[in-house]
């Protein structure tokens, strides 16, 4: 279990080494051995569910259950790598939870501390989603601070009342959800024009099968420096321990994160691709080189949820040209 938690944060930057999470994760992995050894393994019906719902986790269970194989010879099934993500959902969500936080300036007068009382009935409503990094009773200080996203004040015309009413508290609320959405479109736009150039944005009449189509792309993108030769048999075992195909659109890439260069090519195909047991039109390839492996963390997850919606899909897979599919998949986080 130690080495798993160690790969985990190598490759994907999740800390997993929380006592407690690693002793029922010890007992989960040490049952899951125990029936493999009998040749039983639990049925999940929530598998397909978790795939689609929970990607990031999912492809990280996946790579646990690469590396179970590498060291005890046994292969992990669907059922089982879904089961696996149920125990790093919640730990994975605390973290991400974190990060997304809007970070916020409280500028109110000091008045038997009002400001203090403010500050503690704001977090008890808004605490989950948003921190207050610092409270300040002087105007002239407001302008010193450069890192916050969101400037609250008692002050008349401004944001809240000395009171925090309900009607503040619904202001408030409204403004923090237009700043986490407009503060993820952002970052999300960012890390899609760096690593999805327009020579990667492709129509094409379709393929034979999935084999077909990765081998199609995977020389696209060695021809640009971004893969080497042994970028297709990576794939192709990541395709083998679990498909990368969710409905109608496919994510292939590969589980070790040694891609000359951080990439996603995109072909949108005018007839489906038998992938599996898949008919799909909309496939995205992924390639990440270990420096930017954060960056999977922060795109796999949205993009999957986009294409997840069968509206969304019909509309990406309409756009004609790259800037048209940027614009239209940033406004659809």
């Amino acid at each position: 279990v130690n080495v798993l938690i160690l790969d985990i944060n190598s490759f994907y930057y999740i800390d997993l080494s929380e006592p407690e999470f690693l002793i029922r994760f010890a007992l989960h992995i040490h049952n899951l051995l125990v029936r493999s050894k009998n040749d039983y393994f639990s049925k999940n019906p929530l598998t397909e569910s978790i795939k689609v719902s929970c990607p990031l986790i999912y492809d990280c269970s996946v790579n646990m259950a690469r590396i179970i194989k590498i060291h005890t010879g046994i292969s992990i099934n669907d059922d089982e790598i879904a089961y696996i993500a149920f125990h790093l959902g919640s730990t994975l969500e605390a973290q991400r939870n974190l990060t997304t936080k809007i970070t916020a300036v409280l500028y109110c007068p000091n008045y038997y501390d009002t400001n203090l009382r403010i500050s503690d009935t704001i977090n008890q409503h808004f605490g989950q989603k948003m921190l207050i990094k610092y409270i300040l009773t002087d105007e002239s200080e407001i302008e010193k601070v450069k890192d916050a996203d969101l400037l609250i004040s008692s002050i008349p015309s401004l944001t809240i009342t000395l009171f925090f009413t309900y009607r503040d508290q619904e202001m408030l609320r409204e403004k923090i959800d237009i700043l986490q959405k407009e503060k993820k479109q952002k970052e999300f736009e960012g890390y899609l024009r760096l690593i999805l150039i327009p020579e990667f944005f492709e129509r094409k009449l379709g393929f034979r099968n999935e084999v077909e189509c990765i081998d199609y792309m995977v020389e696209k993108m060695r021809k640009k420096g971004y893969v080497d030769a042994s970028f297709k048999n990576e794939v192709l075992e990541r395709e083998r321990l679990s498909t990368t195909a969710f409905g109608s659109f496919a994510i292939p890439h590969a589980m070790k994160m040694y891609a000359k260069k951080t990439g996603m090519n995109i072909l949108i195909c005018d007839e489906p691709i038998p992938w599996k047991n898949h008919p799909v039109t909309f496939v995205i390839m992924l390639s990440f080189n270990k420096n930017d492996r954060h960056i999977f963390n922060e795109i796999y997850d949205p993009i999957t949820m986009i294409l997840s919606e069968s509206d969304n899909l019909r509309k990406l897979c309409s756009c004609q040209n790259y800037e048209d599919f940027i614009h239209t998949i940033v406004a659809m986080l």
